[in-house]
């Protein structure tokens, strides 16, 4: 599931057992919770060098996002309302490719969060909705808006266990989607944290106020609206999983900056049509993935 990666990860980190236990034990560093309030800007770079298609020809590819909030506010005590814009900037380098010839494309998200946050309350609740718009650039109409929904419960069984729900929809994949997502967050001691977040699995290790290091395994992929070379309207499918480790350093006041790398598995690039013939499925080797960024809390 090709875009499951950014919109669960927003909506599971959300819930406040999670946010007290990755504060705990990363000494603050910055989390999908700040983030989707509006207290959280990023901005994230990551390479796959030169691999291998079966159909044939090779490919690299590079991808930029940008994060930023545009509107936050308490509603009251309980209820809180923040919106996010995102984008997204992916550039293919081809070898031996004549399908198609669309090197960059791009992606534009604008979120609306409505989070139920009581504080007395073991839960919380969680709604996020908002249009995306992922294309090349060559022929902008409705084949390249997309709706994404996600709602959620989560339950703070202890301060160091919390777990949780919620349901994920989305038009991404060409038909509308309703997914369920369960999952749950321990921290057994300060310094360690053990999630399974769907879709990722992240276990972290604090050794102190300004470090962090991650090993995580989870999917990394997108899906674009495209113009084949025959002038024909197309979605172009990139799928994988990522598995690898990720170290964050805080720099300066609430500044981090990670790097990160290690294995993208599973990778598939699939042209279809509007009318859903597929015009271009291959599997691609394994092969490394680098990653860097800076976030900024505030």
């Amino acid at each position: 599931m090709i875009q499951l990666s950014s919109f669960f990860t927003l909506f599971l980190f959300l819930i406040p057992g999670v946010v007290s236990a990755e504060d705990a034990s990363a000494g603050g560093s910055p989390n999908a919770f700040g983030e989707a309030l509006g207290r959280q800007a990023t901005l994230d770079f990551s390479f796959e060098p030169e691999t291998d298609l079966d159909a044939g020809g090779s490919f690299s590819y590079a991808d930029l996002r940008m994060s930023a909030p545009v509107f936050g506010k308490q509603l009251s005590p309980d209820w809180l309302f923040g919106a996010r814009l995102r984008y997204r900037l992916s550039e293919f380098d081809w070898n031996e490719q004549l399908l198609f010839d669309n090197d960059v494309l791009q992606r534009v998200d604008l979120n609306l969060s409505l989070i139920y946050k009581p504080e007395e309350s073991p839960w919380v609740g969680f709604l996020s909705a908002g249009p995306a718009l992922a294309t090349d650039g060559s022929n902008i109409d409705d084949d390249d808006l997309f709706f994404v929904a996600i709602a959620g419960l989560g339950y703070r069984v202890s301060d160091r266990f919390t777990l949780l729900g919620g349901a994920y929809f989305s038009q991404d994949f060409g038909e509308s989607r309703l997914l369920p997502a369960p999952g749950f967050v321990w921290t057994p001691s300060e310094k360690w944290t053990l999630s399974l977040v769907p879709p990722r699995l992240r276990i972290a290790y604090a050794p102190g106020d300004d470090w962090r290091i991650a090993a995580e395994a989870f999917p990394d992929g997108g899906r674009w609206s495209i113009t084949t070379l025959d002038g024909e309207e197309a979605y172009l499918d990139r799928s994988g999983a990522r598995l690898g480790l990720r170290v964050e350093r805080r720099l300066l006041g609430n500044g981090w900056l990670h790097v990160g790398g290690g294995v993208m598995v599973g990778r598939d690039l699939v042209v279809e049509t509007t009318g859903g013939e597929k015009r271009f499925d291959s599997e691609a080797d394994a092969g490394a993935y680098f990653s860097t960024g800076l976030a900024w809390r505030f």
